[in-house]
């Protein structure tokens, strides 16, 4: 790894950097600077600020400050990843005896000159602010319409979701890593989605549940670490324990905190919950660079949730930071010193909202609230032994710092509660198995309908079936006394009906077709087969057409010159036919009379040409 002077180029400063972030495992602050790094190479930070410029006074610079914050000529905000760039080249200055320097920090002189204000709180603003009640009210109705049609940990994600909002991408998937071995960048398989063993769960002094989150950065995505106390730590513990006990066998790195994917989770927005937001409340929500509206998850609930927790619930802008991860890497809130990040002042901040939220759908308690969001979380559940009840606000509900330290203990629930608990049990179960012998009753409805419609087809296919193989062997039949007969139609009063043999008959021609006619030649019906001979009765304008057509040349019918042919046109009573479109021009019709003809009578091919 290259030493920093003081005299090296921003590309330098940037290679450097990145380097150490990898040495140091920190992929994600690597990530950051890369990104950083390749925005200057594209020309992104304008013209002025290139990879060839000199690292410290570019660093000091207006320009820079002024891109990085203003988001230059692209919609990205750099401020994060410059930051992350000045402190790995601080930490090279440092080793090497050389002065540091304090431009992008939270104290630095970009802000103190007001040249810079950091990282920009959203990029997704609210065009209207979404009452916190009226989000409850909408999540309450996209859960009831969910029912059996969402599993279980889903739910659980997006109730999770809702009072934390935490990215998805850093709870629910996994990513790869580059990292510095032997000198040379290598990519490793690292676990990203919150896994159980990122959770630490535990009782405090009092024996009250406690539930940590660690910190998660992913390129300027921060997450904060978070302690977790109340009924929420309650909540994630439940989650804890069925996730456990579904990967008894697995160890805790390898099982994640919420067994369900981004696809689902996606899907249960899209179906339940995005068009109640949209369908109510389109003009509040955010537009995109586009000008469509953006209706993602993330995108939606983040921005609904700070604007209504801030103009609504009044909580401070600080902490709000805070909550939503967008305070800059290395400072902390400064509105209420007890409550920095990795404090439990965001933890009581979801902690207060699942109870305004108990209080604005009449739930009266967090035990109930969840229950009725349709959760299944013993941890919560009084009917189970051991339980505790946690109450929700008893009135209209604002932050404020002696709200943010209030801690109400939890009670053991009352006969009452126990009793109803059990009860609502009794009766999810009770659901539980109508709504399962629902499923099975119209199984077997479908299964009584199928054999139905197997006995109704069953025989029309068998039916069918015996008269192919009749068929078949009847053409067999034919064809072998066809062979053994020498192309004579084989008792042809079995194979033409009773009504036509006597029409031809009276008409002449029966005689002709049975080959009785003249015994010296082959009959027409012996070379064209039984069919064509009943078009001969039936339809004798085609079968003129057709004959001649597919006749007119000796070799179709594989017939040699001076072969003896008996031969008989449709007769002159039933009129003429010219056809134009055979290959041997026109020809003539023979009159009945010289229904036969002789070898002398063949000029050329099969008829008289004109």
């Amino acid at each position: 790894m290259a030493e920093v002077t003081q005299d090296m180029t921003l590309g330098q400063a940037l290679e450097f950097a990145e380097n150490r972030a990898l040495t140091l495992d920190q992929s994600s602050e690597a990530g950051r600077i890369k990104t950083l790094k390749n925005a200057i190479a594209k020309g992104n930070l304008g013209e002025a600020i290139s990879l060839d410029s000199p690292y410290l006074s570019t660093l000091r610079s207006e320009e820079f400050a002024k891109q990085i914050g203003e988001k230059g000529k692209t919609k990205a905000n750099y401020y994060t990843n410059a930051q992350a760039l000045e402190k790995y080249v601080n930490q090279g200055f440092i080793s090497q005896g050389l002065p540091d320097t304090n431009v992008i920090g939270a104290t630095g002189t970009a802000k103190k000159t007001g040249v810079a204000t950091g990282q920009a709180r959203g990029e997704l603003p609210m065009r209207g602010m979404i009452p916190y009640a009226e989000i409850d009210r909408l999540y309450a109705e996209g859960f009831a319409d969910m029912g059996k049609n969402v599993d279980e940990a889903t739910k659980d994600f997006l109730i999770y979701h809702r009072y934390t909002n935490h990215r998805v991408n850093t709870i629910l998937t996994d990513s790869k890593k580059t990292v510095i071995e032997d000198g040379k960048k290598v990519k490793k398989e690292k676990f990203k989605s919150l896994r159980l063993s990122d959770v630490a769960v535990f009782k405090d002094k009092d024996g009250g549940t406690v539930v940590t989150i660690p910190e998660e950065i992913r390129k300027n995505k921060k997450r904060y670490a978070t302690t977790y106390t109340g009924s929420f730590a309650e909540f994630l513990k439940g989650v804890y324990d069925k996730a456990k006990a579904a990967n008894p066998k697995k160890p805790n790195s390898e099982i994640k905190l919420f067994g369900t994917s981004y696809s689902k989770v996606s899907e249960a927005w899209d179906t339940y919950l995005k068009p109640k937001f949209v369908d109510q409340f389109e003009s509040f929500l955010p537009l995109k660079d586009t000008g469509e509206v953006a209706t993602g998850l993330t995108q939606v609930v983040r921005s609904a949730n700070i604007e209504a927790l801030e103009s609504d619930l009044k909580l401070d802008t600080n902490l709000g930071d805070d909550y939503m991860g967008h305070t800059p890497t290395g400072t902390k809130a400064k509105s209420y010193k007890v409550n920095t990040p990795e404090s439990k002042a965001i933890g009581s901040i979801t902690e207060n909202m699942v109870k305004a939220s108990a209080l604005n759908l009449g739930a009266g308690t967090v035990n109930s609230l969840f229950s009725n969001y349709g959760l299944n979380i013993p941890t919560l559940n009084v009917a189970n032994e051991g339980v505790k009840v946690y109450d929700g606000h008893k009135s209209e509900f604002k932050f404020n710092a002696d709200a943010l330290k209030k801690v109400v203990a939890p009670r053991p629930p009352t006969e009452f509660e126990i009793k109803e608990a059990d009860a609502k049990a009794k009766r999810n179960i009770a659901l539980l198995e109508s709504e399962t012998e629902d499923i099975e009753i119209g199984k077997l409805k479908k299964r009584g309908e199928r054999a139905k419609l197997q006995k109704e087809v069953i025989p029309l296919e068998q039916e069918a079936m015996v008269k192919k193989i009749q068929e078949k062997a009847l053409e067999s039949k034919l064809k072998k006394q066809l062979k053994k007969e020498g192309n004579l139609i084989p008792n042809p009063e079995l194979t033409i009906p009773e009504e036509d043999v006597k029409k031809l008959k009276a008409q002449g021609l029966w005689d002709i077709i049975t080959g009785v006619a003249d015994k010296g030649t082959k009959v027409i019906a012996g070379a064209i087969g039984v069919e064509a001979a009943r078009q001969l009765f039936t339809d004798p304008a085609a079968f003129a057409k057709d004959v001649v057509v597919d006749t007119a040349l000796e070799r179709a019918i594989g017939l040699g010159p001076g072969a003896a042919v008996g031969f008989s046109l449709m007769p002159t009573e039933m009129g003429k036919s010219a056809i134009d479109d055979s290959q041997a021009g026109e020809y003539k019709t023979i009159p009945l009379e010289q229904n036969v003809m002789k070898p002398d009578d063949i000029q050329e091919g099969f008829i008289n040409k004109q």
